[in-house]
Formats: structure tokens, C-alpha cells, sequence
């Protein structure tokens, strides 16, 4: 047996020595092997590299499991130790760094360390791990965004420029690099890696630059779209009084831009200042004697600002100002179309007028079509929505999980789930993918005329507080012509309908049109102090303790003549603007 031993012994180390002696006839070093660069080394990295591509997956499916469970309202504060232990249970994980915005949690396993950022929106981002060498100079040109180079794959970057300056694009991680011009106007130049834009360079310029090369041994190339900001920059206030910069509007190629701006993903965040009017049509339409419409010949289409992938989440200064003429006509497979497409949380759309207007599709509204954020005394005046036997249409927005106050629609509106202000207030429904952040939708203050009529429609909304949303209307009326072969309820066709749906200090008032009340009674959820076609209604009879001055009666002008609604109830603000 001893004997035995020292032949398998023997045996082993020449196997090993014959290997060896093969390896170097191949070229191959014991050092290529074991050395810093040696193949047991790359086989290592490439082990690690697989193991931390192993923890982010596992990170972002237990968020994803997360939103699952909080039906799509979890926080940031719901990612707790207790939570990765549970969801992460192979890996050693602790939150080293806890804020209200960020939280930075460092996930270990073999021996190899990831730490990720996850911000208050829950988004992922990988922090430098602490065997992970440091880069510097990383992958930022001198002007505008950051080009994110971290992933040396074939990406497309915006970036802007102001008029009269001279712009060095810097790439100093990237060898071997050139720059090319695919296309420019004019007023742009580019020589090397310096960009010039002339001193008539406005927002109708844009420069498109095919940069290649090498980032760390690997094919780099980056299609660079660079535009010119507006002439002049301004400043706007946000709900809160704080000053924020903001793009300037002073033609319709800027409000464009604009668009492209947002829905391309470059700036979704910017702030916008309208300091024009603008007419984007020119008698746009016009009804032909069969009541049919009829688009002028020349009449131009337009694109919504924000879409799902890259909502809209700035302020929209309109300073008073009109927009009118706007053509948006969605095709069969898109929905949630308006001046806006979709508006997330925070974002801010104010003190616009639409008129002329027209807009047809699914989802859709005059202002937003998906509204989250704040909308605030905008106004849509002789404009028209068609939706063509499709849901969900509003004259402000096609659906509301957000506030639209003080705000005032008239104007032809036809179609199904179809209602002055929104087709769908306070729901918890996905359209299109979009999983809501929100699932109350307020609406206070607004009132509607002109026509809204075929299915399902009302003088406000058509559903509010349905599909497990909540929806309020608080002092609100419509005079509207409001016809509807279904339901029958003037404020709204539905209120409450697998959620809950709140009436409060509201009244419609056209005695040419009756209801069976201010909801239809299959559906009326929960209503307070509000009214159809009660001609004793006053302002004393819709303003509460709570609520005070809200409501004011009707005042009459230099004439004599009643100046706002035939003597009947007015809101206070009205006056005001």
C-alpha cells in the first residue's frame, strides 16, 4: 500500500511537469498563468465581474418585488435592512449610508464587494466598490449633459449649446477619438473637437457629431445631437416661491425644441417660460355643412412633450399667454395625448390658454393627456376632442391622478368617457404600462361650458374615484350642453365605481338638458352640498365654514348686463385673472 502511494505520488508530479512542459512549447508561462495578468487572474475578474452583475439583478428584482407588494407605491423608506436580509438572503448585505433622498447599501459575497445607490425615485446606480480601481476624468464633455461613457456601446447624447460661444467637447478617456459632422446648419461649426455657434444661432439650428474610438480597449462610438438653447434664458417660481432657471418661448421652433428636448430624454426636467403667443395653425378646421370636420390642407401635426418612457416632469410657465391651432391626432396603438403627453409627480403646467385647437385619440385631454402633477388655471377655448369610440377624454386632462384647479374648458367635445375636465379622476388602472405613483385625482375650482356629448359623458368627468382610485370634485360647475345615451349624471356619469368618488359644493345648471342627478344614482358615491338644475342656487348655498369666499354671485357690467353666467353663482377667481 505504502508502495502504492509513492508511484500515484510520483505519478501526479510528473502529470503536473508534462503539462507545464507542453504549456511553454505553446508559448504559454507559468506567470501567464498565475501573474497579475495570467489567466487565473482573468479567470477571477471575470468570476467577480459575473458575481456583482449577480447582486444588481438580485437588487433590482427585490424592488421589483417591492413595487409589486405596494401595488407601485413603495419609498425608499421601505428599504430596510430587515427587507434586503429577507429578499438578498445568499449575500451579506448592510446599509452603510441612510438619507432621505439616497440610501447606499454595500452587498458582499466570496470576498467581493458591490455597493449601490438607490435614490428616492428607486432607481439603481453602482457606486466604485472598494476593489475597484478609481477612474478620473471621466467622461464629461465641457457643455451641456454629461455623456455617460461608462458603457462603451452605441448610445445617442443630446446636449446644448448657447448662441455666440465657442464649446470644446472633451473626451479624455476616449483614444484614439475623432469627431464627425453627420449634418449642421449654418449658423454651427465644428473644427477638431471645438464647436462654434455664430451669433445668429437660435433654436431652428441643431448639429449632429459621430464621435468613435477607443474606451478602455473597447469600440467606443456616440452619436452626439447638439442644439441650440433659446436666445434668452429666464427665470420662473415653482409652487413653493422658490426662483428656478428656465427656457425662454419666444416662437413656435422653440416650443419644439422643446419637445424634442423632453421626449427624447435629454432634459425631461427642464423649465419652460412662455413669452409669446403662438399660432401653430392658422384656421385649422372648420365644420362642413353634414356637421363633419374638415382640417385645412396645409395644417401641420404635432408631437406631445413627455411620453412613457421620458414624462415630463419641469414647470410650464404659460405666463398667460395662448397657443392655438394645435393638430395632435394619435395614432391607432398610442395613447395619452395632449399639448402633454405624460405628466409624473411634482411637475408643474400653468397659466396656458389652447384654442382653435383639436385632438382625437384614446387617453387624451386638450392640456395632458396622463396628468400626475399640478395643473393650475389653464384654460381651453373653442377647441375640439374627438375619441373616435375610445375611452377616457377630458377637456383639461384624459386622466387625472394629480390636481387641475381653477381651471375652465369650452368647446366641442365628443366621444366616450368623455367629461368637461378629465374622463378619468382618481384611479389606480395601468394605461399603456404606466403603473401610477399616484391614485387620487383632485379637482377643485373648474368649471366648463360649449358641447360634451355621446356616451357616458359629463359636465365635469366622466368616472371619478374608479378602478380603486379616489376622486374629488370640490366646487365645481358646468353649464355645458351635456348629452349622453347611458348614463345619466351631470357632474359625473360614474362616481365611485370600484373606488370611491367625492361630490362636494358643486352644481350643473342647463335647463335645455335633465339628469337623473348629479351622478347617476347607480353610481353616486359621495355627495355634499351640490345640485342639477336648481335655479334657487347661490353663493351662499355653496360656500361652507370651510370654504369661505370660494363662491361669489354674479356681477353685472358698465350695461347692466350680467357679466360672467346669467346671475348664477361664479367663482371667486374668475374675477381675478
Amino acid at each position: 500500500m505504502e508502495k502504492y502511494k509513492t508511484i500515484q505520488g510520483i505519478t501526479l508530479i510528473a502529470l503536473i511537469i508534462t503539462m507545464i512542459i507542453l504549456l511553454i512549447l505553446t508559448g504559454i508561462t507559468i506567470g501567464s498563468i498565475t501573474g497579475q495578468n495570467g489567466l487565473i487572474e482573468k479567470a477571477n475578474q471575470a468570476k467577480n465581474v459575473n458575481l456583482k452583475a449577480q447582486m444588481k439583478e438580485a437588487l433590482i428584482l427585490a424592488i421589483s418585488d417591492l413595487q409589486i407588494e405596494k401595488e407601485g407605491n413603495a419609498t425608499i423608506d421601505d428599504i430596510t435592512q430587515e427587507f434586503l436580509e429577507e429578499k438578498l438572503k445568499e449575500y451579506k448585505c448592510e446599509i452603510i449610508e441612510d438619507s432621505i433622498t439616497e440610501k447606499k447599501i454595500k452587498i458582499e459575497k466570496d470576498g467581493v464587494t458591490n455597493i449601490f445607490v438607490i435614490d428616492k425615485n428607486l432607481n439603481i446606480k453602482e457606486e466604485l466598490s472598494e476593489d475597484k480601481p478609481q477612474e478620473t476624468d471621466k467622461d464629461i464633455p465641457t457643455i451641456g449633459e454629461d455623456i455617460d461613457i461608462s458603457n462603451p456601446i452605441e448610445i445617442e447624447t443630446y446636449i446644448s449649446i448657447k448662441s455666440n460661444t465657442v464649446n470644446t467637447l472633451n473626451l479624455s478617456n476616449i483614444e484614439e477619438i475623432n469627431y464627425l459632422i453627420e449634418s449642421k446648419t449654418d449658423n454651427l461649426n465644428l473644427e477638431g473637437n471645438v464647436l462654434t455657434a455664430n451669433d445668429k444661432a437660435n433654436s431652428y439650428d441643431i448639429c449632429k457629431i459621430l464621435i468613435t474610438g477607443k474606451y478602455e480597449g473597447q469600440s467606443y462610438k456616440n452619436n452626439l445631437t447638439v442644439f441650440v438653447e433659446p436666445k434668452n434664458r429666464t427665470t420662473i417660481q415653482d409652487k413653493n416661491g422658490n426662483i428656478k432657471e428656465a427656457f425662454a418661448i419666444y416662437e413656435e421652433q422653440d416650443l419644439i425644441r422643446m419637445q424634442e428636448i423632453v421626449s427624447t430624454g435629454a432634459n425631461n426636467k427642464c423649465n419652460v417660460k412662455m413669452m409669446n403667443d403662438l399660432k401653430l395653425n392658422e384656421n385649422l378646421y372648420q365644420f362642413n355643412e353634414n356637421g363633419k370636420i374638415v382640417f385645412n390642407e396645409t395644417a401641420k401635426k404635432y408631437n406631445i412633450i413627455g411620453t412613457k418612457d421620458h414624462p415630463f416632469l419641469g414647470i410650464f410657465e404659460g405666463n398667460g399667454k395662448i397657443i392655438s391651432g394645435l393638430y395632435l391626432k394619435l395614432e391607432e396603438n398610442e395613447k395619452n395625448g395632449g399639448l402633454f403627453g405624460i405628466v409624473r409627480q411634482n411637475a408643474e403646467i400653468k397659466n396656458i390658454t389652447l384654442k382653435d385647437s383639436y385632438v382625437s385619440g384614446e387617453d387624451i385631454g386638450c392640456i395632458v393627456g396622463y396628468n400626475e402633477g399640478t395643473i393650475y388655471r389653464c384654460k381651453v377655448e373653442t377647441s375640439t376632442i374627438e375619441t373616435n369610440a375610445k375611452r377616457w377624454a377630458g377637456g383639461i386632462a384624459g386622466i387625472n391622478n394629480g390636481d387641475i384647479i381653477e381651471c375652465a374648458t369650452s368647446g366641442y367635445f365628443y366621444g366616450m368617457d368623455i367629461g368637461g375636465i378629465a374622463g378619468l379622476n382618481g384611479t389606480n388602472a395601468q394605461h399603456m404600462g404606466i403603473t401610477p405613483n399616484s391614485t387620487t385625482g383632485k379637482i377643485y375650482r373648474c368649471y366648463t361650458s360649449g358641447y360634451i356629448g355621446f356616451s357616458e359623458t359629463s359636465g365635469i368627468v366622466s368616472h371619478s374615484g374608479s378602478y380603486g382610485g379616489e376622486g374629488y370634485i370640490n366646487d365645481c360647475y358646468s353649464i355645458a350642453n351635456v348629452e349622453d345615451n347611458y348614463h345619466k349624471g351631470a357632474i359625473t356619469s360614474v362616481n365611485g365605481y370600484l373606488g370611491t368618488g367625492y361630490i362636494n359644493n358643486s352644481y350643473y345648471l342647463n335647463l335645455k338638458y335633465t339628469f337623473a342627478g348629479v351622478s347617476t344614482p347607480a353610481y353616486a358615491g359621495n355627495i355634499n352640498n351640490s345640485y342639477q338644475n336648481d335655479t334657487s342656487i347661490t353663493a351662499e348655498k355653496l360656500n361652507t365654514e370651510e370654504s369661505k369666499e370660494i363662491w361669489i354671485n354674479d356681477v353685472k357690467d358698465e350695461s347692466g348686463n350680467w357679466k360672467y353666467n346669467n346671475g348664477y353663482p361664479i367663482l371667486k377667481w374668475q374675477t381675478e385673472v
